[in-house]
């Protein structure tokens, strides 16, 4: 038997119920729906008429809560004098040599000693360890020789005496592509390497424990080697360098292009992570 009821409603509805009070035959005592089909009427509008629709989604914006310092590109159309810092903290960078790219809104690093400075960047805890995440955009355009893209230096201004060990928190790219996570001694390195002429995002985020650190490239996280030990920066404040080393402003210059830069004083989650990622990964190519 196939029934067939008519729904003729003005309402908008979330839910129908189908209710069965009752069934008929001892013999086969169950009810069942074998078939169950939704028919509407669509509505006819004569100005949409003979278009087609569009559907397209938008990414959050990320949230700017827990910024230390924020750099982007995106704010310049050519070099600026000084980089502001979008915290809201005032920590303004200064370039030295750096260039810029136009198509892409990034600051370029032509690996002869280009890198944006800021000193004084106070750590949250004080000396010693304190969580945080680094995020950016880059690309390479050479893997000729390792490379800096990001370095705090456990010093006030960077040339406190030797570094001791695990007090400048700084990543390279080896000439393998490889990404190298180190603390001035207990170096960990991910798996996947990166290659040259396109844009990755990577963010490194640290949680305060001995194995605190973590690694997730366009989104997704990377197995690193073992931790065996935790931050211990030298100094309440810290001398912060974008593509060169951070305690000479001279090893590994970075050679290559750097959309964005951001330091949040704790670790972030994968799904703020992920929204870091999502919110640009279409302007720089990956679909």
């Amino acid at each position: 038997r196939m029934d067939q009821f008519v729904i003729n409603a003005t309402t908008s509805y979330l839910y129908y119920a189908i209710i069965i009070k009752s069934h008929r035959g001892s013999n086969h005592p169950y009810s069942g729906i074998y078939n169950l089909e939704y028919f509407g009427t669509p509505e006819y509008d004569p100005e949409a008429h003979g278009t087609d629709v569009t559907v397209k989604s938008y990414p959050n914006v990320p949230s700017t809560n827990w910024l230390d310092v924020y750099y982007d590109g995106q704010d310049y159309t050519q070099m600026p004098t000084t980089v502001t810092d979008k915290s809201g903290n005032n920590r303004t960078g200064t370039p030295n040599g750096v260039g810029f790219d136009t198509e892409y809104k990034a600051f370029t690093f032509d690996g002869s000693n280009d890198y944006i400075v800021k000193t004084g960047v106070p750590t949250p805890t004080g000396s010693g360890n304190f969580p945080h995440t680094v995020s950016m955009w880059f690309k390479l355009d050479s893997l000729a020789a390792a490379v800096i893209l990001w370095g705090l230096a456990g010093e006030t201004d960077g040339t406190d005496g030797s570094p001791s060990t695990s007090s400048v928190p700084h990543v390279t790219i080896g000439t393998d592509g490889i990404i190298k996570w180190a603390l001035w001694g207990n170096d960990i390195s991910n798996q996947t390497a990166v290659d040259i002429n396109r844009w990755y995002h990577c963010v490194w985020t640290y949680s305060g424990e001995t194995n605190g650190r973590g690694m997730f490239l366009n989104g997704v996280e990377q197995v690193l080697g073992a931790q065996t030990a935790a931050l211990n920066m030298r100094n309440a404040t810290s001398r912060l360098t974008i593509g060169i080393y951070p305690h000479n402003l001279s090893s590994n210059p970075f050679k290559g292009s750097i959309a964005n830069f951001r330091l949040f004083n704790r670790a972030l989650i994968s799904d703020e992570i992920y929204q870091l990622y999502a919110y640009q990964k279409e302007y720089f190519g990956h679909g």
